[in-house]
């Protein structure tokens, strides 16, 4: 029996030697294989042709993150940043910079990363990562301000720009001590409600005090305070006591200090009622700063201010305890407080943010860069082979459906075939 096939020449030549592998695919292969050389020697070559030279770039820069070779990684992940939008370039963009300690670009690739992905977990690893990048950023920058304190020019310090200390405890109840944090927060929360105010974050004062090493007697020295403030890049700094007076009353004391001039201290409000109306307290200790440092809040943002996030005093010391603890980075201490806290008020929004931050900082602690790498690169795998059976489905629906004549038909930019054909005679 004899099986004629009739086919143009160049289909048999394709029978002969097969489709022709890209440089782009054979670096696929060996970064597959972890053959890193071969791998980027593909790329490269890739990179340099006309076609997907954007794709080549970023597994060029993928390839030198795999082999620890970061500052290249991040110049070919750079370029293919340019004009790709696509996840595996920001987040592998992100893990190279994190490695030349370049935090703050790392995080902007992290957080385009994150807009990218849907993973839930792969999400949620990321925003973990973020929370320990920020810190560490935060001290990084930290270290700067002070190596580089000569060098601060005052003229360019904003001046609507305003950091608040941690208040003093003068005397009395011990258990009162929790505020001296958990005030500077509220207070803060209130300023950050006035548009025209630049709010220095609490966290930014914490690593600032960190770096700078102070003993106890000259963390409240308003030298010291001036000092921070300018350290800081804020004009202004608000300063104050708390003091526990007999029968549960309570008196609060703000100043403002000008960072920009030595000795400059403007009272700015003392306020004094007992314990039960410490929210009361705050609230006009806050309309009265704002006063001292010239600034008009819109109706709007008053009425914004005078909400309170809650009116439990005992979940408020607890928020205070679990702020002291998380900065200390004592994450499992931090997170019992912040429960106690929620338990005296469910809905006391800073202390869940504060419990968000402190189990994301956990999960940052044990976390490696590897692992993400592992799970963005595992579901990239699955993404690939479910695209691939899609394919499949489409080309074998394309011939299942259409009809005969126009799949035939000659398809605009089809070439001419060749006019000569050749005859395989195949015999069993």
């Amino acid at each position: 029996m004899k099986h004629i096939i009739v086919a143009h020449s160049f289909l048999f030549s394709l029978f002969l030697f097969g489709c022709g592998i890209s440089n782009y695919d054979r670096g696929q292969d060996f970064l597959a294989q972890g053959e890193l050389k071969a791998a980027a020697d593909y790329f490269t070559a890739a990179a340099d042709e006309n076609v997907g030279q954007d794709e080549a770039h970023r597994e060029l820069g993928i390839t030198y993150y795999r082999g620890r070779f970061f500052p290249q990684a991040v110049t070919h992940l750079q370029i293919a940043s340019q004009t790709l939008q696509d996840e595996r370039t920001a987040l592998y963009l992100g893990m190279a910079l994190e490695n030349g300690q370049q935090y703050d670009q790392a995080i902007a690739a992290y957080e385009r990363f994150v807009d990218l992905n849907d993973s839930p977990e792969i999400v949620y690893q990321t925003q973990a990562r973020l929370v320990r990048l920020r810190n560490q950023h935060l001290t990084q920058l930290a270290e700067n301000a002070v190596q580089n304190e000569a060098q601060i020019n005052l003229t360019t310090i904003p001046t609507n720009s305003v950091a608040v200390f941690y208040f003093e405890l003068l005397s009395g109840r011990d258990g009162l001590r929790p505020l001296q944090k958990a005030l500077t927060d509220l207070i803060i929360s209130d300023l950050n409600k006035v548009s025209a105010l630049q709010v220095i974050p609490r966290l930014d004062l914490q690593r600032q005090l960190d770096q700078m090493q102070l003993q106890q007697d000259s963390v409240f020295n308003q030298a010291s305070q001036e000092r921070i403030g300018r350290l800081l890049g804020a004009s202004k700094v608000c300063t104050g006591t708390i003091e526990g007076l007999a029968e549960l009353d309570l008196r609060l004391n703000a100043n403002v200090i000008d960072s920009r001039k030595v000795g400059q201290i403007e009272p700015a409000s003392v306020q004094q009622g007992p314990e039960a109306d410490f929210f009361e307290l705050q609230k006009e200790m806050v309309s009265d700063i704002l006063d001292a440092l010239g600034v008009e809040a819109t109706s709007r943002e008053k009425r914004a201010i005078k909400r309170q996030s809650t009116r439990s005093l005992p979940a408020v010391i607890a928020y205070g305890r679990g702020l002291d603890a998380s900065d200390k980075y004592d994450l499992e201490l931090a997170e019992q407080h912040l429960q106690l806290s929620l338990k005296e008020d469910p809905a006391f929004q800073p202390a869940l943010d504060q419990l968000n931050y402190v189990r994301l900082m956990a999960v940052a602690t044990n976390q490696s860069l590897d692992e993400i790498d592992k799970l963005v690169t595992d579901g990239t795998k699955f993404e690939k082979a479910r695209q691939r059976r899609l394919n499949r489905m489409n080309r074998f629906l394309s011939r299942q459906f259409a009809p005969p004549a126009a799949a035939d038909a000659p398809r605009e930019g089809d070439i001419d075939p060749p006019q000569n054909e050749i005859q395989i005679v195949i015999t069993n």
